[in-house]
């Protein structure tokens, strides 16, 4: 089974993609060495001094202003907590480092942009580095204030690179909406031609309007499916991609259903192709209506299911019948053309205004009905004789069929 496009793009984003909730926590986890430790000992007022989170999530939504404040301790690192302290300096440098690749990759996006590879490809390395627990250090002179000057870089990195990945995050979508509003125009000039072609008698534009809008729409729609919005885990970013594309898919199946170019709309295209008034698709019918004589395969002898047959024109051929069945004549006579389409009448060098073309005419056939073994002049007379009652308003006998024809009415 093919996969359909749309379908594997709107995929891409189940809930199972799994959102990532970062967290990650600097935070002093010694005593504040401004007290002794024996006053320490004797008192459990004590500052724990946990800074702000470096990141609660990274998320596309405005946040508010992170303030630090930054404590100058009095106590010297020792060579341990300096070592320790080392490895939360160089933590917050790739923090910074990993924030400034979003920054940069962010920026690269603009209104020609289809999709942001580097920018997810930043966004899941920065993701993906955490370590996964609560980040501790000491609070101590000078790394300790290393790291909280770190954390202000820290955080105007962070903004920096929020708010540039905000603003390609919007810029992509602006460019899919507008790029799904060209479809949307697309279609709708489909919409008009298709008006233009089923109501429009002569001239007629034919389905070429409609076909040429078919593959502008369809152009337009290769274009919004060259755009990837990534997987970001930024559920902000993501569930609008989901959404967008279920958007779009549904704009596609309107593309589907309005492409169609039935049969009826062929052969009405005949008519006008060959500069013919074109009847409205209610004057086609597949079925001969009302209660008659006559089924659609003996009134149509054209090219397609749908036809056209006149109401006078059956009436006259039911009357015609209904004589020679009173004259124990049951077989009455048949029918040689009775409906032809456009194309259909031209191969058998039917002339270009022919009424068959408009359901108004018919090459009747005369049946053998003295008996003699051959269609012959008097049998063609008879039949004639019934032909002339029904008010034609043109007849031409010919060897074996007469041709009778109803003039004015439909395509006049």
């Amino acid at each position: 089974m093919m996969i359909d496009e749309l379908d594997a793009k709107i995929d891409r984003y189940l809930p199972d993609a799994g959102f990532l909730e970062i967290s990650a926590r600097l935070s002093a986890t010694a005593p504040d060495p401004k007290f002794s430790d024996e006053k320490y000992a004797e008192s459990a007022e004590f500052r724990n001094r946990s800074t702000p989170e470096l990141h609660s999530q990274f998320s596309m939504a405005k946040g508010g202003t992170i303030t630090v404040t930054i404590d100058v301790p009095s106590r010297v690192c020792n060579t341990g907590q300096t070592a320790e302290n080392q490895s939360v300096i160089d933590y917050i440098r790739d923090r910074i480092s990993r924030l400034q690749q979003i920054r940069a990759a962010a920026l690269g996006v603009n209104g020609n942009s289809k999709s942001a590879p580097a920018l997810e490809a930043a966004i899941v390395s920065y993701n993906s580095s955490l370590p996964g627990h609560q980040i501790e250090y000491w609070l101590c002179r000078p790394s300790g204030v290393t790291i909280q000057e770190g954390e202000v870089a820290f955080f105007t990195a962070y903004r920096n690179s929020v708010d540039a990945a905000r603003a390609a995050h919007a810029t992509l979508f602006d460019s899919a909406e507008n790029q799904l509003g060209k479809l949307k125009s697309a279609i709708e000039k489909i919409d008009a031609a298709r008006r233009e072609f089923e109501t429009q008698t002569r001239p007629n534009p034919g389905i070429r309007p409609i076909e040429n809008a078919i593959q502008e729409a369809n152009d337009e729609l290769n274009t919004l499916l060259t755009f990837d919005f990534g997987v970001w885990r930024i559920p902000q970013h993501d569930l609008r991609a989901q959404a967008f594309w279920a958007k779009a898919k549904a704009v596609r199946d309107s593309l589907t259903a309005k492409s169609q170019i039935s049969e009826l709309d062929r052969l009405r295209n005949e008519y006008a192709e060959n500069s013919l008034y074109t009847p409205v698709p209610g004057a086609f019918v597949q079925t001969v209506p009302g209660m008659n004589l006559f089924d659609a395969a003996s009134m149509n002898t054209g090219d397609y299911s749908w036809f056209i047959v006149s109401s006078r024109m059956l009436s006259a051929l039911n009357s015609i019948f209904s004589a020679f069945i009173q004259e124990n004549e049951p077989w009455g006579f048949s029918i040689e053309s009775g409906y032809r389409n456009p194309a259909r009448n031209i191969l058998v060098g039917g002339v270009a205004n022919s009424r068959h073309v408009f359901g108004d005419a018919a090459d009747l056939n005369a049946m053998d009905y003295n008996k003699n073994g051959q269609v012959d002049s008097q049998d063609l007379a008879r039949l004639k004789g019934h032909v002339d009652a029904q008010g034609f308003d043109f007849i031409q006998p010919k060897t074996y069929t007469i041709h009778v024809q109803f003039n004015g009415g439909l395509g006049s």
